[in-house]
């Protein structure tokens, strides 16, 4: 994989995977931080702490992907439309199709909650109110499954990330036919599709 088609790289997946499959650690110093997020707003899909830690490796990122090749290349391919149903253990697969910037708004409404002898019932009390529109990385594959993904920006390429704030104002649409190491968690979001955790996205030519 060229450096250059990279465009998300979950580095602690990766030294994770280089320890137990050479039984060495590539950590050479491990720093514990708090990060405080106070005033920083936490996106939509989007991990609320960038890193709970600090590491340095002895080898770099990019030897340790050639070296795992052959236990990334075990990984199974999805090649099948996932059953709409929940309740089983997240699913880690390689994926082919199509990443874009998508959007949802986010809306509230208030409630009255009635507690009787027959149990707990809600009533929906007013119009939704709109609380802002939030943007997310999504990936549609070829079998026609839809990822809405939880990314760290500290994983993305370059400037990558900015891609959410300027989707739908400078930026018409963003479209990146890829490849993608995910893990697929049994949760669906209330509009579409399974919530996945990108493990390597990288560019693809079809």
């Amino acid at each position: 994989m060229s450096f250059h088609q990279t465009i998300y790289l979950d580095k602690e997946f990766i030294s994770d995977l280089y320890e137990e499959s050479t039984g060495q650690s590539p950590c050479v110093n491990i720093t514990k931080a708090e990060s405080a997020n106070a005033g920083i707003k936490a996106l939509f899909l989007r991990a609320a702490v960038s890193s709970t830690e600090s590491k340095s490796y002895k080898i770099s990122t990019s030897k340790m992907l050639k070296e795992l090749q052959e236990e990334l290349n075990e990984y199974e391919k999805l090649g099948y439309k996932i059953e709409e149903k929940i309740g089983y253990s997240s699913k880690y697969f390689w994926v082919s199709g199509s990443m874009s910037v998508e959007t949802t708004t986010v809306s509230s409404r208030k409630e009255n909650v009635k507690i009787d002898s027959s149990g707990v019932s809600t009533e929906n009390v007013g119009e939704p109110q709109i609380k802002g529109i939030e943007s997310y990385f999504c990936i549609e594959d070829i079998n026609g499954n839809v990822f809405p993904l939880i990314s760290s920006s500290e994983y993305f390429t370059s400037s990558l990330l900015d891609l959410i704030n300027l989707a739908g104002t400078v930026i018409q649409a963003v479209n990146f036919n890829v490849e993608a190491l995910i893990r697929i968690l049994p949760a669906r979001t209330s509009f579409n599709g399974w919530v996945a955790i990108p493990l390597i996205i990288r560019e693809s030519s079809s």
